[in-house]
């Protein structure tokens, strides 16, 4: 497997359809190393279909998430909490990685 599966989560910024996947300008999408997996109305509905997308995200321990520049401390907890309650037996850990167009990077080991 691959040692570090990487994630984006931001907001679209147009109507558009990618890889059969249907996207509203303003909804959140999810970005699994490189491939447009999900969408939701909010960041966290968005990351944890995406974070549902990896196939071998049981023999993972370790997700990482990168909060960005424009995302309050509110929706920072909101999202860490959500991340520790669907991945228990996971180490969470969030940095303030301050990059200007996603709204979280993730990278789940």
């Amino acid at each position: 497997k691959d040692s570090v599966v990487s994630g984006e989560v931001t907001m679209a910024v147009r109507h558009s359809t990618l890889s059969g996947l249907e996207v509203n300008e303003g909804e959140y999408i999810g970005i699994l190393d490189g491939d447009l997996v999900s969408s939701g109305a909010g960041a966290i509905d968005a990351m944890l279909d995406m974070l549902d997308k990896i196939e071998d995200i049981d023999d993972r321990e370790i997700i990482t998430l990168f909060v960005g520049e424009g995302v309050d401390e509110e929706a920072r907890v909101e999202m860490t909490e959500a991340l520790e309650e669907r991945f228990e037996d996971f180490a969470v850990e969030v940095y303030i990685g301050g990059q200007e167009i996603y709204e979280y990077l993730v990278a789940i080991e």
